[in-house]
C-alpha cells in the first residue's frame, strides 16, 4: 500500500475541523508493484495540489474525507472511477474503448478521442458544429496544437501529458475556448480508459 493511500485512510478518522496537509510539490510517483489502478488514482488525486485548490477551496477535511470514502468504497468492490464521469451519458461510458463515429455523433456534447500524443482519432459532431471545425478536417491532426490551440497551456495539455506519463488520466475542470470562437466557458472531463488504453476528452457547456 503506498504511503499516500495509508495518509488517506488515516484521514478518515480525522476530526472534520482539521486542515488538509497540503502535499510536496513533487508528486509522489504511482506504485509500479502492480497494485490496482484506484490506488493510483487516489496517489495521483493527493498529489496534484492544483485539484484540492479547484474542489476543496476551503481545505476542510471532511470534504476529502468524503470523497475518500467513496473512492476506497469503490475501490473494495472493484468498481471504476467511471461512476464519476459528471456529464458524460452512462450510455457513452458503457461504449468506452469501443466507442464508435455514430454513437459520438448522438452525444449531446463534445467527445474527442485522441491517441498519447493528442493526434485526433475522433471528433465528434456536437465538438465540430462548437469549435466551427469540419469533422474530417480535425482527424489526424494534434488536438492541442492545431485543433484548439487555446489548450496548449499547462492547465490543459499539461495535464493531458501528466496523465499519459503516469498512465492513469482522470480529471475534470472547468475552461474557456477562445480559438477561432468567442470566448466559451465550458466543463471539460479528459479520462483514459485502463482497458483499451483510448484518452478521451469530453466538452459540455456552461
Amino acid at each position: 500500500m503506498s504511503q499516500t493511500l495509508q495518509k488517506l485512510r488515516t484521514m478518515v478518522q480525522a476530526p472534520s475541523d482539521d486542515v488538509i496537509p497540503m502535499p510536496n510539490a513533487a508528486a509522489q510517483a504511482p506504485n509500479a508493484g502492480g497494485n490496482n489502478g484506484m490506488e493510483e488514482q487516489l496517489v495521483a488525486i493527493y498529489s496534484d495540489i492544483e485539484y484540492l485548490n479547484t474542489n476543496f477551496p476551503n481545505h476542510n477535511i471532511r470534504s476529502l474525507v468524503d470523497y475518500t470514502k467513496s473512492l476506497q468504497s469503490r475501490m473494495s468492490s472493484g468498481a471504476s472511477m467511471q461512476g464519476d464521469m459528471g456529464f458524460v451519458s452512462a450510455d457513452i461510458v458503457r461504449k468506452l474503448g469501443n466507442l464508435d463515429a455514430q454513437s459520438a455523433d448522438a452525444a449531446p456534447f463534445g467527445i474527442v478521442e485522441v491517441d498519447d500524443n493528442g493526434k485526433v482519432l475522433l471528433y465528434n459532431r456536437w465538438e465540430a458544429q462548437l469549435a466551427g471545425i469540419n469533422q474530417q478536417s480535425a482527424l489526424g491532426k494534434n488536438f492541442f496544437l492545431e485543433v484548439a490551440p487555446c489548450t496548449n497551456n499547462r492547465l490543459f495539455i499539461g495535464r493531458f501529458r501528466q496523465g499519459m506519463q503516469t498512465g492513469v488520466l482522470d480529471t475534470s475542470f472547468n475552461y474557456t475556448f477562445t480559438y477561432k470562437i468567442k470566448p466559451t466557458n465550458v466543463a471539460i472531463q479528459m479520462y483514459r480508459h485502463p482497458e483499451s488504453r483510448k484518452n478521451y476528452i469530453f466538452v459540455q457547456l456552461r
